[in-house]
């Protein structure tokens, strides 16, 4: 066991309501993002939000893509030893062309089995969700598989309620 997964299985029990969790089929998608490495203690930063939508819609007018569905962060990768993540954050898009801007580029999200579970509320509760799903994959003998996507189906720019917000976080697997 790693510290990542280490981390997820106490933060989850020791804040983890009950998470609900359901298998899915994700459908696959192109997604332009916005792709860095940040140390994790920043990712509720929300300059670093903005900054990245405000590059994505404007690269997707320049190369006449469309946005579809809601916001979303891509996590390509967590690494506890460091506090590093490797994740893009962005929008999925109607259709994948070349972009040439710094930072940006089309990631392709194949189609997958996924368990996945909605949190409502403060990003705060995202860890313990995540912790839940890891531990899922555990108990079933899932090998978890990335990008772990979450979804912001309402998020601080349909309200500043925290209590409205939505989350849907897909993690990804194989069965071992």
């Amino acid at each position: 066991m790693n510290l990542k997964h280490m981390f997820f299985m106490l933060v989850g029990r020791v804040f983890g309501p009950r998470v609900h969790i359901e298998q899915t089929t994700f459908a696959a998608r192109d997604c332009l993002v916005k792709r860095q490495t940040i140390n994790i203690r920043d990712i509720m930063n929300p300059a670093l939000w903005q900054a990245a939508h405000e590059a994505v819609d404007a690269c997707a007018r320049e190369n006449g893509m469309q946005t579809t569905g809601r916001p979303l962060a891509l996590y390509f990768s967590m690494d506890m030893n460091t506090g590093m993540t490797d994740f893009g954050i962005g929008h999925a898009v109607d259709k994948a062309v070349e972009v040439a801007a710094p930072g940006l580029e089309i990631a392709r999200v194949a189609e997958s089995k996924a368990l996945t579970t909605t949190v409502r509320g403060h990003y705060s509760k995202l860890g313990p969700a995540h912790g839940a799903l890891w531990r899922h994959c555990q108990k079933n003998n899932f090998k978890q598989a990335m990008p772990v996507v979450e979804e912001y189906v309402v998020d601080p720019t349909d309200t500043a309620d925290a209590k409205q917000w939505q989350t849907n976080i897909y993690c990804f697997y194989t069965e071992e």
